[in-house]
């Protein structure tokens, strides 16, 4: 999980005891210590000087420099990486540095030097949790003693991890990173069952959670130290906090996604998110590598209700099993995305191409086109396009055409437009099958 880690410093005091502390983490192989240094935009801004500009330069890296050597001492491997940046932000360079070096995750303290710092995640560190593509751990600077920072913040890491599961994917995913993470010690599992909910395939009885959960455990190293399971009912992020606590866990380890959203077009699920910027010790939210059941195939009569489902933010859409073939494309089993063509006396019209919001931008609605296109692509097809989707529809053989080119029935559904269809926000457009006489 650590190989490659990308350390964000802006020498705050988390975010120097996250240095101090890393050495406790094993599989570390290579630390990238980055510091982001803003400066102002350009010659005449106020606050602008050279002489001050060279010397906050040498000053970071004389300070990244140091930083680097607390970690040469405790035998990791790292190299400094000073970005400098006048326009932006400092999160948004952090994930940029992050995709460039290609690292497995980026360690940070929770929270840095903003005035902001009695919220319990700082800004940069939300910002960076919230649009990271890989693994982020969050140190927490845990309350100061007398004689420094309370042990708890840089005991072994991974000596007694407690993770919340919901037996997903990225459970049974997140068992197999933990089986195989080196030094990893004692471990919880807790899974929460929100009150006066019944979970999908488990017919709410305790006894099906709880052979779930030996089913999980089953799956961990039988060398390690020990494997306790706690189930708990009620609001699941604070829950899950609360067993931390209870358990003093060295660190919450947790599925960037859930059970409810780790098929979906999200940045992060909400109770990962909630327990990263609320939890009082280390928290790992880790980034899933999850191979989701893709299915795209034409809908059958009786699965018209959940194209209508889907299309209910569609202009409410409804299937006629007597005139249409709806095609649609499933990620696991829950209808993503839709396309319809329908048969008209005087034509065949493709229409209701619609993808719900959560499961955009991943290429779904393309994969119901094609379909549709190899099912019906043997006969003339027609439709009116969206304004701004012409290039996507253009890639599977429709043109645009004039109106007066549309089967009447077809261009009678925008007779209110009165001719007007670039008011109306739509283009007409046609598709001739490439095989020769067929029509």
């Amino acid at each position: 999980m650590f190989v490659k880690t990308l350390l964000p410093t802006d020498f705050s005091p988390d975010a120097s005891a996250a240095v101090s502390c890393l050495g406790q983490v094993p599989g570390i192989v290579e630390v990238v210590l980055l510091h982001v240094l803003v400066l102002p935009p350009e010659e005449g801004t106020p606050g602008w000087e050279p002489s001050l500009e060279e010397a906050r330069t040498a000053e970071a890296r004389r300070r990244l420099q140091e930083q680097e050597q607390v970690l040469a001492a405790a035998g990791i491997r790292a190299r400094i990486h000073l970005e400098v940046i006048r326009r932006g932000n400092v999160a948004s360079a952090i994930l940029k540095a992050a995709e460039e070096e290609k690292v497995s995750a980026i360690a940070m303290g929770a929270r840095g030097l903003s005035p902001l710092r009695r919220y319990l995640l700082g800004s940069v560190s939300s910002a960076v949790l919230q649009d990271a593509r890989c693994h982020v751990l969050l140190f927490r600077h845990l309350p100061v003693h007398d004689d420094g920072v309370d042990p708890r913040f840089c005991r072994l890491l991974l000596s007694h991890i407690l993770c919340p599961v919901d037996f997903s994917k990225p459970s049974y995913e997140l068992m197999e990173a933990v089986k195989e993470q080196p030094g990893s010690g004692e471990v919880v599992l807790v899974h929460v069952v929100p009150r006066g909910v019944s979970l999908p395939g488990q017919g709410g009885g305790m006894e099906r959670v709880e052979a779930s959960l030996r089913d999980l455990s089953a799956r961990l190293d039988g060398s390690r130290k020990g494997v306790q399971a706690i189930v708990r009912t009620g609001d699941p992020v604070r829950e899950i906090l609360s067993a931390a606590e209870e358990t003093d866990a060295s660190l919450i380890l947790i599925p960037r996604y859930g059970r409810k959203d780790y098929m979906k077009s999200i940045a992060i699920g909400r109770t990962a998110a909630a327990v990263a910027a609320g939890a009082g010790r280390p928290v790992l939210v880790r980034f899933p590598q999850v191979h989701l059941e893709i299915e795209a195939r034409e809908i059958t009569p009786a699965e018209f209700p959940q194209a209508d489902r889907v299309w209910e933010h569609y202009h409410g859409q409804k299937g006629d099993p007597a005139s249409d073939r709806i095609f649609g494309v499933w990620v696991e089993g829950q209808l993503a995305a839709v396309a319809r063509s329908r048969r008209h006396p005087d034509g065949h019209e493709v229409d209701a191409v619609f993808t719900p919001e959560e499961f955009r931008n991943r290429g779904y609605a393309r994969k119901a086109m094609r379909i549709l296109v190899e099912a019906c692509g043997d006969r003339v097809l027609f439709m009116h396009s969206v304004a701004g989707l012409e290039p996507f529809y253009r890639t599977f053989g429709f043109e645009e055409i004039p109106e007066q080119e549309l089967p009447l029935v077809i261009r009678d559904r925008y007779a209110f437009a009165e001719g007007h269809l670039k008011e109306a926000n739509v283009t007409p457009m046609k598709r001739v099958p490439t095989t020769p006489g067929l029509s």
